[in-house]
């Protein structure tokens, strides 16, 4: 009789265990597909940032320009009034 507890005990600490490995290894898979998932989605917004920052600074460069053809405007009409 008591064989058959230690047996049983046994057997049911080994299937707890068999479960358990099964558990965390579906939460690791589970989490390193959450984390490559995530490091996909924060190079597309770096990438998409990286665009808008090229934009940002043409348009910066184009204001840039017309500012200077403004400032040589008005250096020329003050020495046309002057």
């Amino acid at each position: 009789m008591f064989d058959f507890i230690v047996d049983y005990l046994i057997h049911a600490v080994l299937i707890q265990l068999i479960a358990m490995v099964i558990m965390f290894w579906f939460v690791y898979s589970r989490l390193v597909a959450k984390i490559e998932t995530n490091k996909i989605e924060l190079k597309q917004d770096i990438e998409k940032l990286g665009n808008k920052v090229e934009k940002l600074s043409g348009k910066v460069e184009d204001i840039d320009q017309r500012l200077c053809r403004i400032e040589g405007s008005l250096s020329i009409h003050r020495l046309v009034v002057s």
